[in-house]
Order: structure tokens, then C-alpha cells, then sequence
């Protein structure tokens, strides 16, 4: 089988490139290095990089490429194959084979699993629901218009989407994700054609928003790979592996701060196991 997981990036930075790694260069402007692969070549959307974000990457994926296992990243966001550690500070030479990020570990999984995906988040405790979350944090008349392209659209979801949004406090994030690329083409498929018609009312209102809010495309779909997961589990019992994700820390103080913390909290935990052994 081959695999291949895409790290996207769009500006210059430390890059993994060892397999089964690829550095994906996204947007239309150029890559500091001309060598490598950009989403804005063959069938792309990458002109609509500053609203779509690393979704100019997954479309890029979905058209272009023919590997049996693909997945996506960030280059500052990965997964952590092999323990609980959610932050590093160098991309060592053996950085892939030091967390597990290999193609045997990969495919393993997906011998029981149908999909990768980043430990669910609880977005912000204090608000009831993903949907009250958007409202506080983004432009909520957006989320109603990609629920009501799913009514119109894709009736048989539209309950599931509804209740998802306005029921539940935590999610996957990030567009992050690993599966067989056959999975990967049903989801794209139905994501963009979601987010196209969702475009045409949401476009002309992006003119006044700040950068940030721009980007809605990308916070749209965070929330549309949940429901379309969710659905899948309901109809047809999708399994999902979860991982930490591993985030790169480029403050050296705050990633020394995370370093103590995680092994203070190894110790008191391995303490408190062996306390309850003898206790036993």
C-alpha cells in the first residue's frame, strides 16, 4: 500500500520530509523552496486560500493524488502515535520514527479502524453547544446557511447535523485526518459541495471581516467533518482511532514549562498507582 500524509504549510519554517511526510505548499504565492509540491498546480482552488485555509490543501488531495492512504497535517500540528505528549520544541532527524508517525503504524491502524482523527476538544466549557460557540466566536448566520444547504441538499443528515451543532459540547479539529483515500474522495465530494453553494451567500459579506474571520470556510468544515463522521458512525459504523495532537512549541520557555509539568504530572502519577498497588 502506499501512504502518503501531507503537511501544510504556507510560510517558511522548519519542514518534515521523510516519508511518509510530504510537505504541501498551499496558497498561490511561491514555496521558499521551489522543489516542493504546491496546491496550486493541476486542479486546485488555491486562489481561495485566505478564506478556505488548509482546505486549498484537502481539495488538492482530493483531485490530484492516487496513494491507497492519505492523511493531512500542519506544520505545526501532527499526530502522536506513540504516547500522550502534546508539545515539542525541535524537529529532530528522528522525528517521525520518535512518535510513531510511520507508514507501519498507519496502515496497522487502519487494519481495524476507518479513520485518524485528533482527540475530541471540549471547544470552550462555559457555552452549551458547538453552535453557541460559533455564535460567540464567528459569523453564527454562516453556520445556519450551511445548515440549511444540508436540508436542501442532504435531507437524511440534516437532523444528525442539527442535533450535532446544538446538542454537543466537544469536536474534532483542526481538518486534520488519516483514512483510505477512497474515504477521503466520498467526504471531499460532499464537503465542497456543501461549502460551494454555502459560498454564494456567505462570499459577498467577507468584504468588511479582519483576516481572521475571512477564513470561514476553514472553521465551517471543522464542523462539517464532525457531522459527516457522526452520520457515518449512525449508518454504516465508521470506526475512529483517536491521537493527541503534538503541536510545535516554538517558544523554547513555554515548551520547558510544558516539559516539567508532563513529568511532575508522570511522577505523581506513578506514585499514586503504586501507592494503590500496595494498598491492594
Amino acid at each position: 500500500m502506499s501512504t502518503q500524509i501531507f503537511v501544510c504549510t504556507h510560510k517558511k519554517g522548519n519542514i518534515v520530509d521523510t516519508a511518509p511526510l510530504v510537505p504541501l505548499f498551499i496558497g498561490s504565492s511561491e514555496p521558499s523552496s521551489p522543489n516542493m509540491l504546491r496546491d496550486n498546480t493541476q486542479d486546485s482552488i488555491a486562489e481561495k486560500n485566505p478564506y478556505y485555509s488548509e482546505l486549498t490543501g484537502l481539495y488538492w488531495i482530493w483531485k490530484n493524488v492516487q496513494a491507497d492512504i492519505v492523511g493531512l497535517f500542519h506544520y505545526r500540528r501532527f499526530f502522536n502515535f506513540k504516547n500522550d505528549i502534546t508539545k515539542f520544541h525541535t524537529f529532530t532527524k528522528d522525528f517521525v520514527r520518535r512518535y510513531g508517525i510511520t507508514e507501519r503504524n498507519i496502515e496497522k491502524i487502519l487494519q481495524t479502524y476507518d479513520i485518524i482523527l485528533p482527540q475530541k476538544t471540549y471547544l470552550d466549557p462555559k457555552h452549551s453547544s458547538i453552535y453557541e460557540h460559533y455564535r460567540q466566536f464567528h459569523y453564527i448566520e454562516d453556520l445556519d446557511i450551511v445548515l440549511d444547504v444540508i436540508k436542501q441538499r442532504y435531507p437524511k443528515m440534516y437532523e444528525i447535523a442539527d442535533t450535532f451543532l446544538k446538542q454537543e459540547k466537544q469536536m474534532h479539529i483542526c481538518n486534520m485526518m488519516i483514512c483510505s483515500k477512497a474515504l477521503w474522495d466520498e467526504y471531499a465530494t460532499w464537503l465542497f459541495d456543501i461549502l460551494f453553494e454555502a459560498e454564494k451567500a456567505i462570499q459577498p459579506t467577507l468584504s468588511s471581516r479582519d483576516s481572521l474571520q475571512k477564513r470561514v470556510y476553514g472553521f465551517l468544515s471543522e464542523r462539517l467533518l464532525n457531522i459527516f463522521i457522526k452520520y457515518k458512525q449512525e449508518t454504516s459504523g465508521l470506526k475512529i482511532k483517536e491521537l493527541p495532537l503534538l503541536f510545535w512549541e516554538e517558544d523554547v520557555a513555554v515548551w520547558r514549562k510544558y516539559r516539567r509539568r508532563y513529568f511532575k504530572d508522570k511522577i505523581r502519577s506513578f506514585f499514586h498507582l503504586s501507592q494503590g498497588d500496595k494498598q491492594s
